[in-house]
């Protein structure tokens, strides 16, 4: 029978995207899998909107600790104590920054942890503190329902999502089913939010892949995850720069087999977004705290595909710090690495210039080409990345599990990997539960913190 009151309530706040709340999500799961009562609650009806969209395995409340009990309070990566948000004095135990975030909220909680993949010492008290430098990056949301390497398919799983549409087979054959059956090298790709679509065919990501369409018998597609207005723009856009562009209901014009694909799914679930990603047949393109995670997780752990990297210029540090890691292990993989940011949406010359581009950055191009055009370049990228996170954690955390030794309970990095968040978050709570000692000096300091 359940608890009628929650061991562990996990807050959701909202500032306008789906990253933060996704992340208390995984958080919220992960330790609900390993056996704890856990809550969420919503902060604002926005919150409680994308929470209904994301579709949590937790419980969701509103933000009412009258009905709350002893349970242990956390913040996960939320806006807490942020202005843009309004004042709320109701302090959690422990609150954990999302990754690299130039903000430090360490007095504003008992308990902190800055995440991220710049080095940080750890500077939670000694009761707690685990391991020396906090916790790097995310598990994936449910790792434990993402397709096993031997279940990815990327053309299957694609048709998946376009069948889901009940599209007629006549216009399927015509148009998702012609296309996948002549594409070899499929990826995908999410992009900086704050892009103008208008530039997504001249981001380097979508104008390499074109060059090495251009260049090789290799016939080449991306999969992108689009609203349905923004899909509309790319159709019309795409048409322009000679690309074929799949509707989301998996119909296309003019199909060209000459000219390279993208393949509008639309909106999907996080379960579905990660195994579409990990099912790449060559480098992903991702952005954010939780797609890089889980292509960190994947890559390490899961046999995934290899990736580039962009991201809004507030986590440039997240950047700066995965691109010393590769160019420790191979300076020639490490400039192939920083050649796609080098010519990157967060250079403002790369929209300036146009056509001039190419010349200007001919041998980054080049570079990154060749990840797309040769296996033995991506096999060769792929591994030398793989090794350079796992030698890194190693550094930092010393002799840990990175890499997957069969898969016991749904778990490829059993629990307790402290480099991960949601095992780092689930060794606070365990202390805070035991030691009641400890609790009741934390409650005390959360209290006062609430006046």
């Amino acid at each position: 029978m359940a608890k009628k009151t929650p061991e562990v309530n996990i807050r959701a706040y909202d500032l306008g995207g789906f990253g933060d709340i996704a992340g208390a999500m995984r958080v919220a799961s992960f330790l609900q899998k390993r056996g704890l009562q856990t809550q969420m609650t919503y902060c604002q009806k926005s919150a409680y909107n994308k929470l209904r969209i994301l579709n949590p395995d937790t419980t969701i409340k509103a933000n009412n600790t009258a009905n709350l009990g002893r349970a242990i309070q956390i913040d996960i990566a939320g806006h807490y104590r942020d202005p843009r948000v309004g004042r709320d004095n109701s302090v959690p135990h422990t609150f954990t920054e999302d990754m690299d975030n130039s903000q430090d909220r360490k007095k504003e909680t008992p308990l902190y942890l800055k995440s991220g993949l710049k080095p940080r010492k750890n500077t939670l008290p000694l009761e707690i503190r685990a391991t020396e430098h906090v916790p790097m990056f995310y598990r994936p949301f449910r790792e434990w329902e993402l397709p096993k390497p031997e279940q990815r398919d990327a053309r299957a799983q694609i048709m998946e999502t376009y069948t889901a549409q009940q599209t007629p087979i006549r216009k399927l054959k015509n148009g998702a089913i012609r296309a996948l059956k002549n594409t070899d090298k499929i990826g995908f790709a999410h992009v900086n939010p704050g892009m103008d679509i208008a530039n997504l065919f001249s981001h380097p990501y979508f104008s390499t892949v074109k060059q090495a369409h251009r260049y090789s018998p290799t016939n080449f597609g991306i999969g992108v995850f689009f609203n349905a207005k923004l899909e509309e723009k790319i159709a019309t856009i795409g048409k322009r720069r000679n690309w074929n562009i799949i509707r989301s209901n998996g119909t296309t014009e003019n199909y060209d087999q000459e000219q390279p694909s993208v393949f509008c799914l639309g909106p999907q679930t996080q379960t579905k977004t990660t195994g579409l990603f990990l099912s790449a047949n060559m480098p992903n393109l991702v952005t954010g705290d939780l797609s890089l995670s889980d292509a960190m997780y994947g890559l390490i752990a899961m046999q995934g595909p290899a990736f580039f990297y962009e991201t809004a210029p507030w986590k440039t540090s997240t950047l700066t710090e995965l691109s010393s890691m590769i160019k420790r292990s191979s300076k020639k993989m490490g400039q192939v690495f920083e050649d796609m940011f080098l010519i990157g949406s967060n250079s403002k010359k790369f929209y300036s210039l146009g056509e001039n581009l190419k010349e200007l950055y001919r041998e980054s191009i080049e570079n990154v080409t060749k990840t797309f055009i040769f296996d033995s370049v991506n096999k060769q990228y792929r591994e030398v990345m793989q090794e350079a996170i796992r030698k890194e954690i190693r550094k930092r955390f010393g002799n840990v599990q990175v890499q997957a030794q069969g898969i016991s309970k749904g778990f490829y990095i059993q629990p307790g990997a402290q480099y991960l968040l949601q095992d780092a978050t689930e060794s606070i709570i365990d202390t805070l539960r035991e030691d009641q000692t400890f609790f009741a000096k934390v409650e005390k300091t959360r209290e006062r913190m609430s006046r």
